[in-house]
């Protein structure tokens, strides 16, 4: 059975980071991003922790993949 662990906001944020660097690098090394690629999963879950962290009536929530 998997652990489950609580994510505390630094956690989230730290996560968020690392999502957003992973996809810039991946960006500066010529990859063009389109709906359904390999960063896809990290996008909505940025998204969904991006959400979490500021609120869902935030303008840094986006509902761009997830409604």
């Amino acid at each position: 059975m998997p652990k489950i662990t609580i994510m505390t906001k630094q956690d989230m944020c730290s996560r968020i980071i690392w999502i957003e660097t992973t996809i810039m690098k991946a960006l500066n090394e010529g990859h063009q991003p389109n709906t359904g690629d390999e960063f896809q999963n990290l996008r909505v879950e940025a998204e969904i922790l991006r959400c979490m962290y500021y609120g869902n009536d935030s303008p840094n929530c986006s509902r761009i993949y997830t409604e």
